[in-house]
């Protein structure tokens, strides 16, 4: 994985733990919903 930016790194670095985890978990979310929405198109065109 690469490296962020610097500014985007100090950001991180700084910012209090339990708003970090809830980035951590909203990220997660949208990364399931992104792989859900994935996998229904992906079985819609089969059923085509």
């Amino acid at each position: 994985m690469k490296e962020p930016p610097q500014y985007e790194r100090e950001a991180l670095e700084n910012m209090p733990v339990g708003e970090l985890v809830e980035v951590i978990v909203r990220q997660q979310e949208w990364a399931q919903q992104i792989y859900e929405e994935i996998e229904r198109l992906k079985s819609g065109e089969q059923q085509e």
